[in-house]
């Protein structure tokens, strides 16, 4: 009996030992796994602002042209004869904008008015034995437009059908065989509606073609890789928005709010 009670008590004594030990190990344990390396989450791409899908859908081919009405007609308004005409007394001079009906000067001998027979901006004042007056007519205006290649080419499109977003018909006037310093060339259109010196920017012709089903994207979405404008290329995404890699593509019209595209899977 005596025997049975003191193993207990040995047995009691070497727990109350190892249970500090036990404690302390196990929290030893809990300390050295908060600083074990935690597990790296994936680095993932995503896409740069708004995801464009690629869609097929009929776009009309257009041109987009900027510039100033001018005019497109010279008058020579004939004044009347005078026995000195270098003694007439001319109100007007370059640069002036009269109208017919206006008075513009007088005689040499002060006593009969001179008035315009046309309305137009005076380019030159010409007296003489047949004394005139250059105007650039401000009824007969023609938009002055200054393009790239790539719209020249089409402007010279044999079976061209110019028109404006409303369906007005667009004339080309004259095309300049000379560049500027750009490398543009100066176009003349007849343009409904013109004001003479209004500026006009980006101003949406359409060509009269139409792609039908054409695969399309938004203009933004396509871009050029650094060093190369010639190759176009398009950033692909998952539907998360994840990216995936950059894809070449080729673009068979530029215009508007689309670009035509093939090469996307």
């Amino acid at each position: 009996m005596r025997k049975s009670v003191k193993t207990f008590i040995f047995i009691g004594l070497l727990l109350l030992l190892a249970a500090p030990l036990a404690a302390i190990f196990a929290l030893s344990k809990a300390e050295i796994k908060q600083y074990e390396p935690q597990p790296v989450p994936p680095l993932v791409e995503k896409a740069y602002g708004e995801i464009c899908a690629v869609k097929r859908m009929d776009i009309s081919e257009a041109v987009s042209v900027s510039g100033t009405f001018v005019s497109a007609k010279k008058i020579f308004m004939e004044l009347p004869s005078m026995k000195n005409p270098y003694g007439a007394r001319m109100l007007v001079e370059w640069g002036d904008e009269i109208i017919n009906g206006q008075l513009i000067g007088y005689s040499d001998d002060l006593k009969k008015e001179i008035r315009a027979t046309a309305s137009g901006i005076v380019q030159s004042v010409n007296l003489g034995n047949s004394s005139y007056i250059t105007l650039e007519s401000t009824d007969d205006v023609a938009l002055d437009c200054r393009v790239d290649e790539a719209v020249l080419t089409i402007l010279k499109r044999e079976g061209l059908e110019l028109a404006t977003q409303h369906g007005d018909k667009v004339e080309i006037l004259s095309v300049s065989k000379t560049q500027d310093e750009q490398g543009k060339t100066a176009v003349l259109l007849s343009v409904p509606d013109g004001v003479y010196g209004r500026v006009v920017k980006d101003l949406q012709l359409q060509t009269g073609r139409k792609f039908y089903q054409a695969l399309v994207v938004d203009y933004r979405c396509p871009y050029h890789s650094d060093g190369d404008a010639k190759t176009w290329y398009v950033r692909t995404v998952n539907a998360a928005g994840n990216y995936l890699e950059d894809i070449e593509v080729k673009v068979s019209y530029v215009g508007g709010n689309y670009i035509a595209i093939s090469g996307v899977p």
